[in-house]
């Protein structure tokens, strides 16, 4: 009997059953894509240091090769429950559930040892392994204790490698109490048994270092499989890892990686929000130093005695007005550069009056940093160090200070003449000998008195000149 002829396709079958395969090859691939891709996490303080916050499970997915498909079924399965109530899960399978959830991990932009194949060219020279995919969690515990102590002591090594500068160590969790040896005598004993990392030894224990080298960590680096070194070494070195507090809400406690406080912001402009109008201080929040103008200490002269007046490191004592006409002879070259001269003074003096207009740290926009001082507000006694850092040093080429528009005019004109009226007052007020003459005391004070109304009333009479000389040379003079 003859063989019944199969029946041909139709077009539209062949469609239908191509539409099936690469229906069912999206679908693996979009998985895939779902696995490999980090989910963010959204934490508050660890955002503003790190471009790139997710759990440990999402960073093992999205490290883990595309062929590895075994393995990303199972870190994506291990430490959550089954559908049957007759499926248990181990306390291993717990403790490693929960430490690829509740651990974070703050990934930086750019390795900071090197490229990832450069380091894995020297791991390898120092351990020749085969390929351990093949081994499942219940297998392999003690060898993996043993990668993973190896691991966590080659990510020492290779950060005091990078370091170079002798008596200083990196600035990496995993460093602290671990010194370099020195001198030609027998390198010292490694604690507990534990092995000697080449050309170092510690000083003290690291508890981070212990951390990472017990369960369950080498279970998680035996769960990866072959992958699992590199990973753990990219993980060790290039992140931060930060695992949960029993005590608080949603508080971390950072064991590897750059300590946090020195760590720069991603964005230190947007987060102190020293130039963003968005941050500006209610006049509540800018209060006056009373200790600094009350309680403060008098400023002595060389011979012990009081100094009365502002003190020489005021704006005003190092930014005088010149005149031309104290020299005797003056030609125009030296009129120019006193002219120059004061008016760079005139704009440092309205620097300090306006230094939000100028850009410069205040106390309206900025913030202030703890470490340069314990009070509320910054002391700015000094700000040359400010002022050369923004706009450089006069007699650079091309020096040039933009005067804003909210200053200029009347405002300008006014900051010249407080520089002129403190030099003069300073200078009539204390006369001196000069071109070997003495100045006419009275003549000085009746000099001082014909000076405009304001600072007769509020500089004059109650700062510079006592009473009793008053009485002396213009008995007709108002009293303070």
């Amino acid at each position: 009997m003859a063989r019944p002829r199969k029946r041909k396709r139709t077009d539209s079958a062949n469609r239908s059953s191509n539409d099936g395969l690469q229906g069912k090859k999206v679908k693996t691939h979009s998985s895939e894509l779902k696995l490999s891709a980090v989910t963010g996490i959204q934490h508050a303080m660890l955002e503003q240091f790190y471009p790139q916050v997710c759990n440990l499970r999402d960073y093992v997915l999205s490290r883990l090769p595309p062929s590895s498909r075994l393995r990303r079924k199972k870190v994506a399965a291990i430490g959550k429950a089954g559908k049957s109530p007759t499926s248990a899960l181990s306390d291993v399978e717990q403790s490693v559930g929960a430490l690829l959830d509740c651990t974070l991990i703050g990934i930086s932009e750019k390795p900071s040892c090197g490229s990832t194949d450069d380091r894995w060219e020297r791991w390898t020279t120092l351990s020749q392994k085969g390929d351990e995919s093949y081994v499942t969690l219940s297998d392999g515990v003690a060898g993996s204790k043993f990668s993973q102590s190896e691991i966590v002591d080659f990510a020492i090594w290779l950060l005091f490698s990078k370091t170079k500068a002798s008596g200083t160590w990196p600035k990496h969790l995993l460093c602290d109490g671990f010194r370099r040896n020195r001198g030609s005598g027998p390198p010292r004993q490694a604690r507990n048994g534990e092995r000697n990392i080449p050309g170092l030894f510690a000083l003290h224990p690291n508890p981070h270092v212990d951390m990472l080298k017990r369960a369950p960590w080498p279970q998680l680096l035996l769960l990866l499989g072959q992958s699992g070194e590199r990973i753990m070494m990219d993980l060790l070195l290039d992140c931060a890892i930060f695992v949960p507090v029993n005590a608080g809400t949603n508080n971390y406690s950072q064991i590897s990686g750059k300590p946090l406080s020195d760590t720069e912001l991603l964005n230190p402009d947007k987060t102190q929000g020293s130039t963003s109008e968005s941050f500006v201080k209610s006049p509540s929040d800018i209060v006056f130093v009373r200790n600094r103008m009350l309680y403060a200490r008098a400023a002595l002269n060389a011979r012990g005695l009081v100094h009365f007046g502002l003190r020489h490191i005021h704006v005003l004592n190092r930014s005088p007005y010149r005149h031309s006409d104290e020299d005797e002879a003056c030609s125009t070259a030296d009129e120019n550069i006193t002219v120059n001269r004061n008016r760079f003074n005139t704009m440092r003096v309205m620097m300090y009056m306006f230094p939000r207009q100028f850009g410069l740290h205040n106390v309206f926009t900025s913030k202030v940093d703890f470490k340069e001082t314990s009070q509320r507000l910054k002391d700015y006694t000094l700000r040359e160090d400010e002022i050369t850092a923004k706009f450089g040093q006069p007699h650079d080429p091309g020096f040039r200070i933009h005067l804003p528009r909210r200053l200029r005019g009347n405002a300008a004109q006014s900051a010249s003449w407080a520089t002129d009226e403190g030099m003069l007052l300073r200078r009539e007020a204390f006369p001196k000998k000069r071109h070997g003459r003495q100045v006419d005391t009275k003549q000085t004070y009746q000099h001082l008195v014909n000076r405009p109304m304001h600072y007769h009333e509020t500089r004059i009479n109650p700062l510079l000149i006592s009473p009793p000389l008053l009485q002396r040379y213009l008995p007709s003079a108002k009293q303070p």
